[in-house]
């Protein structure tokens, strides 16, 4: 432990009722702030966490679900690029991405050259944007770009049956020449079943719903870890000592009391 002076200071200001409220009121928007990175995010007008590191346009809820996810043999495909390419290409085995925006297509270009698992494509017309997946197969299928109620329907007749499908802002209604339609209702009537993650997301300023679709042959919520508890500031100035997790996964953080949690 770093400092266990610090932390008994610490826990002693939290057991005052009037200072934990305070605190609560105070601190908390402040550190979720900079823990998550939105304040980066924002200044920086790219998603990112708080160390700068790439990182999906997704609610912050969603962001941790998907993190704790093994995708290392997964194939990825993508509709809308961006750092969220950067973010999958880390735990992807290949990641197949689909953009519209020429110069948004080349920002993500020159940031994937040494990336032997992306393959990107800039697509001329809609009919490309939406058609050009078919033939192909994968794990996994972001929708989070161009003519999401078309690519949701092409979604239907790529995706495997143990995949799953991500909808960002999936709140909205989307359709332009025909009457709106809700993709949630779509791909629920085609027989996924529906996780809505509701949050914040870097950059923006207002609550927003990025939702994960899967079937019954889903293997994603099969391997998931143990929930865990993030170091938090205090976590990181006091420190802890590591237990190794009896279950394999992440480590568990002790510090002063045995309920401290598990650290990313």
């Amino acid at each position: 432990m770093k400092s266990t002076g610090l932390r008994g200071f610490l826990d002693a200001l939290r057991k005052i009722p009037i200072l934990k409220r305070a605190g609560a009121a105070f601190l908390t928007p402040i550190r979720f702030t900079l823990e998550t990175g939105h304040l980066r995010s924002a200044i920086q007008g790219r998603a990112v966490d708080s160390k700068g590191g790439p990182i999906p346009w997704y609610t912050y809820p969603a962001i941790d679900f998907l993190s704790q996810a093994d995708f290392s043999q997964y194939s990825i495909l993508e509709w809308g690029g961006g750092h969220s390419t950067l973010w999958w290409a880390e735990r992807a085995a290949s990641v197949l991405t689909l953009e519209t925006n020429a110069s948004w297509f080349e920002y993500i270009r020159r940031r994937t050259l040494r990336r032997t698992n992306v393959e990107l494509h800039l697509c001329e017309t809609a009919e490309e944007y939406i058609t050009m997946p078919l033939g192909r197969s994968f794990d996994w299928v972001i929708i989070d770009g161009d003519e999401r109620l078309a690519c949701a329907r092409t979604a239907l007749r790529v995706i495997r049956p143990h995949g799953g499908i991500l909808l960002d802002d999936s709140m909205r209604y989307w359709g332009n020449k025909e009457p709106a339609t809700h993709i949630a209702d779509m791909l629920q009537r085609s027989g996924f079943w529906r996780v809505d993650f509701y949050g914040y997301a870097p950059c923006d300023w207002c609550p927003k719903c990025t939702s994960v679709f899967f079937g019954k042959e889903s293997e994603l919520f099969r391997r998931l870890p143990a929930p865990f508890r993030r170091r938090g500031f205090v976590e990181m100035i006091c420190g802890g000592t590591v237990q190794p997790s009896a279950s394999g996964g992440p480590s568990r953080t002790r510090g002063r009391d045995s309920h401290d949690g598990i650290a990313r």
